[in-house]
């Protein structure tokens, strides 16, 4: 699955969903707001993830970075264009970290997060203060350092950087915290840095809860739940706190029944607990 990525210069004709011509008008978020032809796309990206499949999401990585905006000057479009590609590309390398062999034959893992990469970059470069870009970034520089110990000389800064803007900017935000959360899971080396993480991650799981209280606008962000309880499941699971942990992985299965990776770790805890 070859990907082309051209996450700053992407435009074509067309009317902007708030023009005159068209005549609607939507409420403004923190964010702005985005022209109704990018909807299905950010749908497609929503159904993706639902689906956890590394086809879907590449597929739907490819389908942003295609497509052409009605209006390329307008920012706003511009930045969702940019994040939710970043989305898509960032899950697929998440994804694409969970299968071996033949299930990752076509793939190129290297595109993927060069993909992702430079969409959240191009997306910073119109809102440099958005905590969930910084997050994810931040993750994908601790996935790198995890592959290649000794990439920490060269990404240890850049991961720092990005911990702390995404802190300071977003943190609220419950994909965040979450990303944060994960990032300190994959470079934790003992027990302490384990708890360190978990306290994020538990944090995370309250401020999705929060949020799913709330109204939001279509194009606006709410995906991350149950990959949060996921890694919540694995924290406790690392400090063989099998009961706790088999309740994450069972909430996230709940929300969201494709993750393999939450059934898998579901069944580990049941056969550790048989065997006690």
């Amino acid at each position: 699955m070859k990907m082309a990525f051209d996450p700053v210069q992407r435009g074509g004709r067309g009317s902007f969903w708030l023009s005159v011509v068209v005549g609607v008008l939507v409420p403004v978020s923190a964010y702005g707001t985005v022209s109704v032809e990018l909807l299905p796309r950010i749908d497609q990206v929503r159904r993706a993830l639902a689906e956890w499949r590394l086809p879907a999401l590449v597929e739907a990585a490819d389908a942003m970075n295609r497509f052409e905006l009605p209006d390329p000057s307008q920012p706003d479009d511009l930045f969702w264009l940019n994040y939710w590609s970043g989305v898509a590309s960032f899950n697929a390398v998440l994804c694409s970290r969970e299968l071996t062999g033949d299930e990752l034959a076509g793939t190129d893992v290297g595109d993927l997060m060069g993909g992702a990469v430079d969409s959240l970059g191009a997306a910073l470069k119109i809102h440099p203060d958005h905590g969930e870009c910084h997050a994810m970034l931040a993750v994908l520089d601790a996935v790198r350092i995890s592959d290649r110990s000794w990439m920490a000389l060269f990404l240890g800064p850049s991961l720092m950087r990005h911990r702390a803007a995404a802190s300071k900017a977003d943190p609220m935000s419950p994909r965040t915290a979450y990303l944060l959360g994960t990032s300190q899971l994959k470079r934790a080396k003992d027990d302490t840095r384990v708890r360190e993480a978990m306290i994020a991650l538990e944090q995370a799981v309250d401020l999705y809860g929060q949020e799913r209280g709330r109204s939001r606008q279509p194009w606006e962000p709410d995906w991350g739940y149950e990959y949060a309880l996921l890694f919540l499941g694995e924290a406790h699971q690392a400090l063989n706190e099998w009961t706790e942990a088999a309740t994450c992985f069972e909430r996230a299965l709940g929300i969201n029944p494709h993750l393999e990776r939450a059934q898998h770790g579901l069944e580990k805890c049941r056969s550790q607990t048989v065997n006690r």
